[in-house]
């Protein structure tokens, strides 16, 4: 649904020469969305809550979403409303608690605001910090990237094991998911269900025997070679990579 809100936003703008969208998400929206996404369970940056600005792709055409009320709360955006006369449209399912972030809304925050009136500030301060410092960990694994990644073909791709074993976890981490995840679309499989278990199973790989598999999203499997982390569809071998049957003239 999500999706589908940005699809009609960004439609709505290109069809009338626009190339940006600016939403009203305020302040309390972020804390809102840090929380939900950390009892859900972080994938990524998913914690680090909504950036300031972001494109979005319809149709080959790239618009970009703007949050520009990201640090003003939702009291300060309503006060500004009504003095200004604006009518507005409350949506109803806004207090349907069978929605995550209205329990949160609803049920959790008014507990927090109670025991730590500072809450919101805290949180938003240490996922901003986090995004930082993600952002020094991504620039270092984009670099790994080059020497890791030994071979990349349409359906397979090799992961240098003596390379991987000199990377730090975080790094080694953002490599294989980067590495992996075009293949992932490539199936037409959710790149979501590319989980971090899935990728601490392809990572202790690196230790495994020869021949030892991981099963991956859309049918992939990475597969434990002589010096080598060969992911592809099955049957198929990395560019390069000798196998045993073939050291062995089979």
């Amino acid at each position: 649904m999500r999706r589908r809100r940005l699809d009609a936003l960004a439609s709505v703008a290109l069809q009338l020469g626009r190339t940006s969208v600016l939403t009203g998400h305020t302040r309390d929206d972020q804390a809102e969305t840090i929380l939900m996404r950390l009892l859900a369970g972080p994938v990524g940056r998913g914690w680090h809550g909504m950036a300031v600005e972001r494109t979005h792709a319809v149709n080959d055409q790239q618009v970009t979403i703007h949050h520009p009320l990201l640090g003003v709360t939702r009291a300060t955006v309503r006060e500004w409303v009504g003095e200004s006369g604006l009518q507005t449209v409350n949506d109803p399912t806004n207090v349907d608690t069978s929605f995550l972030r209205n329990r949160i809304r609803h049920d959790l925050l008014p507990v927090l605001d109670h025991i730590a009136p500072a809450w919101q500030t805290t949180l938003l301060r240490a996922a901003a910090q986090s995004a930082a410092d993600a952002d020094v960990v991504d620039a270092v694994a984009e670099h790994a990237q080059s020497f890791v990644v030994t071979s990349r073909g349409v359906d397979t791709i090799e992961l240098s094991i003596a390379s991987l074993s000199t990377l730090r976890t975080a790094v080694a981490v953002r490599v294989v998911r980067a590495a992996i995840a075009p293949l992932v679309l490539a199936t037409g499989a959710d790149v979501r269900d590319l989980s971090s278990e899935r990728i601490g199973a392809v990572l202790r790989l690196i230790g495994a025997q020869t021949g030892k598999v991981v099963e991956l999203p859309g049918a992939l499997t990475a597969q434990r070679a002589r010096t080598s982390i060969v992911v592809a569809l099955p049957g198929r071998d990395a560019p390069g990579e000798e196998t045993d049957e073939k050291r062995n003239g089979a």
